[in-house]
């Protein structure tokens, strides 16, 4: 059986038409699974069961905002709103889901400081983490849920 992988998707607020995530919204009500457009790097490598950690852009919160399971291969969804790019999704099972008004975001500054040869800045949301970059984002993300009392499975 193949080890899983770590997907980055990126959640870019004006420019994302397919995530609507504020808490407290009724869209957020999760009761099974949460489907996820994008226009990945590494689609073809996205496979049902590896781990994916949702990234937010924003001016003043701008880290991890989510953590989970994708449910689903990735698959062609046609075209990119406005444009003939091919859209792709999947099917996510958030396990945390992090109000950026309560909580600081693992922010991509500390991303950048612990793995700097990854691009958190740019590039396609989609794209997998490698190597030796996997133990330390683990390790990262743990740290952060035990900081701040975050239990595994909540959406605080």
């Amino acid at each position: 059986m193949a080890k899983s992988k770590i997907i980055i998707l990126k959640l870019l607020p004006d420019e994302s038409y397919c995530f609507n995530i504020k808490m407290g919204d009724k869209s957020t009500q999760y009761y099974g699974y949460m489907h996820a457009d994008w226009d990945p790097e590494d689609w073809k490598e996205a496979k049902s069961g590896d781990e994916f950690f949702l990234l937010q852009y924003k001016d003043k919160s701008t880290g991890i905002i989510m953590h989970g399971t994708l449910h689903s291969d990735a698959k062609h969804f046609g075209p990119y709103p406005g444009t003939k790019k091919g859209l792709y999704g999947t099917y996510l099972i958030p396990d945390q889901h992090i109000n950026e008004d309560k909580y600081r975001l693992l922010s991509t500054v500390a991303l950048k400081n612990s793995m700097p040869e990854f691009n958190w800045d740019s590039g396609h949301s989609g794209r997998k983490v490698t190597g030796s970059y996997i133990r330390i984002i683990r390790k990262m993300w743990k740290q952060y849920l035990e900081m701040n009392d975050i239990m595994q499975y909540s959406f605080v």
